[in-house]
């Protein structure tokens, strides 16, 4: 099926405009595993050559942090400030990475307006599919900016969620968006790969980590939400039990308990057989 022009032409601008101040794309080889107690080495970042031209002008991505901690030793995150819009606030790109080739793609903006930053809410935003990018989410619905007509421009979104909230848009599960690695199959290990994520967020980020915990997310989001929120409650149960018996692993005492308050699905699909069925008489 050929794609409109229109179409053709806002797809390649907008993949230009995060491949170029967004996204590192691909490491060619996953990092070895090191001491724990020391950062990960840096990866081999020369972005791989993509078939699709509108990559061509990415050459290399130069990460300015990589944060691992000791309670996570298989993990990583490498951030990045893009510069694809320019507001009053910061900005925030990278993945998280894991020793058995998974890399999720993350782009994190900082509440615009909110009176104090430091207590604002944190919002992990969850496209659905499963297999849709959470940029949909971030360039199309709740982000702090939109694609213009025409695909060549950006412009800000003076309704986004990031007025008064910070918020997370995670590529998840793998190989949706920007992630890419061996495939999940399941949504319990999504939601884990989620829990992983935000631990190293906060720890990367503990200036964020005074406010409430929000995830949501729409379409099938109506799974990976409520695992991810499982993953959540069932990590911090952990923690909680442990540190009452002291009898916390190493690893356990560099995990915090994440701050969750709620979850939030629009328009979920949580049992397709069911809801089918009743498309014609809501619509």
């Amino acid at each position: 099926m050929k794609l409109p022009s229109s179409t053709a032409r806002w797809l390649a601008a907008t993949g230009m405009l995060l491949a170029t101040e967004v996204v590192g794309l691909p490491a060619q080889h996953v990092f070895a595993v090191q001491n724990p107690q020391t950062p990960i080495a840096s990866l081999d970042i020369a972005a791989s050559s993509a078939s699709n031209n509108i990559f061509n002008s990415v050459s290399s991505i130069s990460w300015e942090r990589i944060e691992s901690i000791p309670g996570l030793p298989n993990h990583q995150l490498r951030i990045k400030q893009p510069k694809l819009y320019k507001n009053n606030s910061t900005q925030y790109s990278g993945y998280l990475d894991t020793d058995t080739n998974r890399h999720f793609f993350f782009w994190f903006s900082e509440a615009r307006n909110a009176p104090n930053r430091e207590n604002a809410p944190i919002i992990v935003w969850l496209n659905g599919g499963p297999g849709c990018s959470s940029f949909t989410g971030a360039l199309m619905e709740l982000g702090p900016c939109r694609i213009d007509k025409g695909g060549l421009s950006i412009s800000p979104n003076e309704y986004g969620w990031d007025d008064q909230a910070h918020v997370i848009f995670l590529d998840q599960p793998l190989n949706t968006g920007f992630s890419y690695g061996e495939d999940v199959f399941d949504s319990i290990t999504a939601g884990e790969d989620v829990y992983n994520f935000l631990q190293l967020f906060y720890h990367a980020f503990p200036e964020y980590s005074k406010g409430e915990l929000h995830i949501f997310g729409e379409s099938y989001g109506g799974h990976f939400v409520p695992a991810t929120a499982k993953a959540i409650q069932d990590k911090n149960a952990e923690l909680a039990k442990e540190s009452n018996t002291g009898s916390q692993s190493m690893e356990k005492q560099w995990q915090r308990v994440l701050p969750l308050a709620s979850i939030g699905i629009a328009n979920g699909l949580t049992d397709p057989l069911t809801q089918y069925k009743y498309y014609s008489t809501m619509g």
